[in-house]
């Protein structure tokens, strides 16, 4: 199944799992150590904090729907690599690639070659497993 960042989240849980995704990231864990060292100088408050969290949270998404051409494009990802190793847990698979090459159709530069590479996906209900609900 295809992910469009414009469709709204299923649920709040779906939210918080995509949220800490962004947090993870080096921008992320950058701002949340720098929030941190803030607040233990009593630079910031505890609330201050929370609230610039939020804000880095809404404002990935809204970046993210903004990369997205209107509409959006059915583009291929090609991804060719080793496989070195790979886990599900909870229906969040973790793919670790080594010298990977990545083609991308209708892109104005398609290939890029990456020597490591982690992928982070999440299987999505299927029509007929959301109707046995």
């Amino acid at each position: 199944t295809a992910f469009h960042p414009q469709q709204e989240m299923a649920s709040a849980a779906d939210q918080f799992s995509l949220f800490q995704i962004y947090r993870a990231s080096t921008f992320g864990k950058t701002l949340g150590e720098t929030l941190r060292v803030f607040m233990e100088r009593g630079d910031v408050s505890h609330v201050f904090q929370q609230e610039m969290l939020k804000t880095f949270d809404e404002e990935i998404v809204v970046a993210l729907q903004t990369m997205t051409p209107d509409p959006p494009t059915a583009g291929k990802l090609k991804i060719k690599g080793n496989m070195a190793s790979y886990h599900n847990n909870q229906r969040i698979w973790t793919l670790q690639l080594k010298d990977c090459a990545f083609t991308l159709s209708d892109a104005v530069d398609p290939n890029l070659d990456i020597k490591d590479a982690k992928i982070v996906a999440f299987e999505t209900e299927t029509p007929k497993e959301s109707k046995k609900k």
